[in-house]
């Protein structure tokens, strides 16, 4: 699942991300250029890791191919032997038949070794190249955050430097008070107007 941006929320968010305590007094631009660092470090990690699970995916294929030919090897060496062997025995030398089948059967020993070693190879590969595909969504995804994050640099740039300004409270004036005392006098003479022809009755 793809991960939030956590930049997205602006600069109060920018500061109770980064790692270590920030200090109110530390320098803003400073604290905003060291997230963006830890942005393009986070996805370099990511990277690296995809690289190398590809990387290991690759190696795998290469040596698949390297026993796959081994095999093919042995299996034609066994089928020389056992070639040999007949040909020796069709002369009528029982001995060199006999050394024949003995070497054949010493490279069928090895053969099955060469098709186990390669089965594994296979499952592995199949696997790594599972990994592979993960790792590279797993990149795209970083890519994305990392872009979104990047683009955001510049309006929490302006978030950080934006200084509040201060609010002092107001003590109303004279006049202030004057009209809000009249203002209170004329709504208490509008409700005892209208309160009247009900009181009569």
């Amino acid at each position: 699942p793809a991960m939030p941006n956590p930049f997205s929320k602006g600069w109060n968010y920018l500061k109770a991300s980064l790692d270590k305590k920030v200090d109110d007094a530390a320098d803003p631009k400073i604290l905003v250029h060291q997230a963006m660092n830890n942005a393009r470090e986070q996805h370099k990690s990511v990277a690296d890791q995809a690289a190398a699970v590809i990387g290991n995916a690759k190696q795998l294929e290469i040596a698949m191919g390297t026993k796959a030919r081994q095999l093919d090897e042995v299996q034609g060496q066994v089928r020389q032997s056992l070639q040999l062997a007949e040909s020796a025995r069709a002369e009528g030398d029982t001995a060199k038949a006999a050394r024949f089948d003995a070497q054949a059967e010493q490279l069928a020993g090895r053969l099955v070794m060469v098709e186990q070693d390669l089965e594994n190879t296979r499952q592995l590969h199949g696997q790594a190249v599972q990994a592979a595909e993960q790792a590279k969504h797993a990149v795209k995804e970083s890519e994305h955050r990392l872009r979104e994050t990047l683009a955001q640099e510049d309006q929490l740039l302006l978030q950080a430097t934006e200084v509040p300004k201060p609010r002092h409270p107001t003590r109303p004036s004279r006049a202030a008070k004057e009209r809000r005392m009249e203002a209170k006098h004329q709504r208490a003479q509008t409700k005892q107007r209208r309160a009247g022809p009900l009181g009569e009755g």
